[in-house]
């Protein structure tokens, strides 16, 4: 099924980064012509297709990546295994479909809109998480843009597999496709990787920044970069026969991809609960982050990463030795962590499973405590608050959450979701002539 594309990718390993790039990019220059004679519905429903297919957990795709990606990321097969069922769920073709109606308008019968992308569009990806990097790819298409793309170092299997799975629905669309790793530290390769018209860039504010650097004024330019997520459980609302339900619901949040996305809440802030409902409620999380262990083990993590956990662990306990009523549970290795802190200051998140609870008296207090993180805040979950809830929803979006949900939910967002608050395509359309040859200029 893909034995085309590997032909091609293995041609093109042979040559240098440098080559490999202008290689790409006069393939991607004759393939975009192909495209014109195509009328926008056709564009659509073969894209809705590739998204239904990844949805698919038996296709070729999504097999070949469950049993590919533990090796090349890091995770555990059941970590994998789960991931991507919980994040697929909602990627239908028909939402893909919808989100390209709501964002361009309807999609002209037999025709193409006005709007379009620009010549070229070059990707970076970035992380180990899957779903973003198959939308990053595909988005650029539906404009009629192709994509040059740099696979994440972290995940250097996802994107060929996506690639190929464009390739397998529609040969002419696959082949607008080119994926192209390289070292960031190869300034020749990274300058003719950057000088397309449209950059998008996935990643840190260090890689973002140097990336802006290599820019010139004429150049779109999509930044999504370093944020995170939260949530907030008004504790006292929460009765005994329900905390053990929600915790394992939250235990989902916190351990899927093990806790390495923008999605992934390194902070549960607990409204109104007094000291023994606090207790009460770290315990439950911390049973069910161990039966989380269970099913779906965490994945091996460096040296670094480790201390870093056993760091927290220690200075946890210091400020409890101090007086400051602070807690940790955990697990006997570094697999998971739960700490119970005094107060709401922030502190280092050290991920992999590592999640602290602070008490706040109210809302007020918590959106005044989420504040600081605003330019960086993503998503947060919300528990407990029954009708204060669309208030408190409000409040959080006007500080820049782009996605509130139920627990259990927040690693599932919508096809439509807005990262960083931003249109998904409308950013991409051109506005004018904008020459990939001197990006300078």
């Amino acid at each position: 099924m893909f034995d085309r594309c590997r032909c091609h990718v293995a041609q093109v390993d042979a040559m240098s980064p440098a080559d490999r790039i202008d290689s790409a990019v006069r393939s991607l220059e004759h393939a975009r012509s192909s495209l014109d004679a195509r009328s926008d519905q056709e564009i659509v429903a073969a894209l809705a297709k590739v998204f239904d297919l990844w949805r698919d957990p038996n296709s070729d795709c999504r097999r070949e990546l469950e049993a590919r990606l533990p090796g090349a990321a890091g995770f555990t097969s059941e970590t994998v295994r789960a991931g991507l069922n919980v994040g697929f769920e909602p990627w239908t073709g028909d939402a893909f479909t919808r989100l390209v109606i709501n964002e361009l308008g309807a999609i002209p019968e037999g025709g193409r809109r006005t709007a379009v992308g620009h010549p070229l569009t070059s990707v970076v990806l970035a992380g180990s998480i899957p779903m973003p990097s198959l939308l990053s790819i595909v988005l650029p298409l539906v404009l009629r843009s192709p994509v040059l793309c740099k696979p994440a170092s972290r995940d250097l299997v996802t994107a060929s597999l996506v690639a190929e799975s464009i390739h397998t629905v529609d040969p002419l669309l696959g082949d607008c496709v080119a994926i192209v790793p390289f070292e960031k530290e190869d300034t020749a390769t990274a300058r003719a990787f950057f000088a397309s018209p449209c950059v998008v860039v996935t990643g840190s504010s260090e890689t973002i920044q140097e990336v802006e650097s290599q820019l010139g004024p004429n150049q779109t330019r999509l930044f999504y970069g370093h944020r995170v997520s939260v949530g907030a459980v008004n504790v006292a609302a929460i009765d005994a026969h329900s905390i053990a339900s929600l915790t394992e619901r939250l235990a989902v949040d916190v351990s899927l991809w093990d806790q390495l996305g923008c999605l992934s809440p390194i902070h549960f802030y607990l409204v109104g609960g007094s000291d023994a409902q606090i207790d009460n409620f770290a315990s439950s999380l911390a049973a069910a982050l161990e039966a989380h262990e269970k099913q779906c083990p965490r994945g091996e993590i460096t040296i670094d990463a480790a201390a870093g956990i056993s760091r927290e662990r220690s200075n946890a306990k210091m400020r409890n030795a101090l007086g400051h009523n602070t807690r940790v549970l955990a697990s006997e290795g570094t697999q998971w962590t739960v700490v119970t802190e005094h107060d709401a200051t922030l502190r280092a998140a050290p991920l992999h499973r590592f999640i602290r609870l602070s008490p706040v008296a109210d809302t007020p207090e918590l959106i005044n405590t989420i504040a600081p993180m605003a330019d960086v805040l993503a998503g947060v979950v919300l528990a407990g608050f029954a009708e204060d809830r669309a208030a408190l929803a409000r409040d959080l979006k006007d500080l820049g959450a782009s996605r509130i949900c139920e627990p259990g939910e927040l690693q599932a967002p919508p096809l439509d979701w807005p990262r960083d608050n931003q249109p998904l395509l409308r950013a991409m359309i051109a506005t004018g002539a904008n020459p990939r040859a001197n990006a300078d200029a």
